[in-house]
């Protein structure tokens, strides 16, 4: 453990003594994300190469043209794919948009586990993506908020 860091038991007692209010302003985003279409934009850009890519291997095509969709969806994924469902998945089994970037077995993994564990949809929401987008912000901020409380910064 790095010298400057307690342990959680530190932290929950801090927080018990730092309780904040059910509504806090610091929490609220009543604005959309500047970048909401570049996300949608991407998310759509995601699902148009996992929808290709799926329906190559069910119209069991040439591995090398299926690679290079792959290698497609790697390029594809940037700073604006945290939100789409895909990268969620990715998240949820473990793993990160870096390693997916950089790894092509570890994302044609991913995608076959996500293939047969989610249904793929067309569908891009901008209020989810909106949702996901102010949940992350959320969670960034709750951080902040520990470290101002940790070292009593108001």
């Amino acid at each position: 453990m790095n010298k400057n860091t307690q342990d959680n038991q530190h932290y929950f007692k801090i927080s018990q003594e730092n309780s904040e209010p059910s509504l806090d302003s610091f929490y609220i985003f009543d604005k959309k994300n500047p970048n909401l279409k570049k996300y949608i934009k991407n998310t759509k850009e995601i699902k148009e190469i996992l929808t290709t890519i799926k329906t190559l291997q069910k119209k069991k095509e040439n591995q090398k043209i299926i690679n290079k969709y792959f290698e497609e969806l790697q390029k594809s994924l940037s700073e604006f794919s945290n939100c789409s469902e895909f990268i969620c998945f990715v998240n949820a089994c473990d793993n990160t948009l870096d390693a997916v970037k950089k790894d092509l077995d570890l994302i044609k993994k991913i995608t076959q586990k996500y293939f047969s564990k989610r249904l793929l949809s067309d569908l891009v929401p901008e209020e989810w993506i909106q949702a996901i987008l102010d949940s992350n912000s959320s969670r960034k901020k709750r951080k902040m908020r520990r470290i101002q409380a940790h070292f009593n910064i108001k």
